[in-house]
């Protein structure tokens, strides 16, 4: 991040990465929603931050003819592990809470009890994206993210990149 009058400037992709990390430090340190939130609108924005030649495929990893199965809960051509599909349930997530909308209940966050493996002492409730009959850890989807845009921003050439 570059720094403008002691103040913190968020100017390229990177420095939104940068933030997304923070966040999902932050949030893992307190374990509120309001931190998993800010993480996952923070991880929402790097689209908008994409080269033009890619800005549209990670904005809208599916064709509306999947999306459209997808919303009636045909997810058989679906990959549920994919960096795809974790790109495809935060924009849904974010966009609807954006809109004041709830997806018609398809997406939604829970707190449940649970560990996630390697289990930290003491054990805590975990938050699930909950998507049809599917309980996601948030932490596996933000974890898998941050990779993604780390070799995705890497991938970049500098001046490609949105200023």
């Amino acid at each position: 991040m570059k720094e403008q009058n002691d103040r913190e400037q968020l100017l390229t992709a990177q420095d939104w990465l940068l933030k997304a990390q923070h966040d999902f430090l932050r949030f893992q340190a307190d374990d509120t929603l309001y931190s998993l939130v800010d993480c996952m609108l923070t991880l929402n924005a790097l689209p908008d931050w994409a080269p033009k030649d890619h800005r549209d495929e990670l904005k809208k990893p599916y064709t509306d003819e999947v999306v459209t199965k997808i919303k009636i809960g045909d997810l058989a051509e679906i990959d549920i592990n994919s960096d795809k599909f974790y790109l495809y349930l935060t924009r849904c997530y974010c966009n609807h809470a954006k809109h004041n909308q709830t997806a018609m209940g398809i997406v939604k966050i829970e707190k449940i009890e649970g560990i996630i493996l390697p289990a930290r002492l003491p054990a805590k409730f975990k938050f699930v994206i909950k998507f049809y009959n599917m309980d996601i850890y948030c932490e596996c989807i933000i974890q898998s993210l941050l990779t993604f845009w780390e070799k995705e921003i890497g991938s970049w050439s500098v001046d490609s990149a949105r200023p």
